[in-house]
């Protein structure tokens, strides 16, 4: 998980998320400046001017076989979660 609203999602908020979210090794919640994230955003492909401008994306990764995706996170929950199973399984997607 990536922010740049760094003055609200501090890293003590993350860890407490990440807490609820019950967050297992690998998943990595980052904060920081803008100045220090564009670089990120712009490699990762999710780089907006503007932070109202970003949408919901997930971008879930399998170490394992170098696959990536990017996921709309606002989409049908099903769609969502077939999409992170078949990253996970290495299942096409449904």
């Amino acid at each position: 998980s990536l922010t740049v609203d760094r003055a609200n999602d501090t890293p003590e908020t993350l860890a407490a998320y990440a807490k609820t979210l019950g967050a297992k090794p690998g998943w990595y919640f980052l904060t920081g400046e803008r100045r220090e994230l564009d670089p990120v955003l712009k490699k990762l492909g999710l780089y907006v001017e503007l932070r109202e401008s970003h949408s919901p994306i997930f971008l879930v990764g399998n170490l394992r076989t170098g696959l990536w995706k990017k996921v709309f996170g606002l989409g049908d929950s099903e769609e969502v979660i077939a999409s992170i199973e078949s990253v996970a399984g290495d299942a096409p997607t449904r």
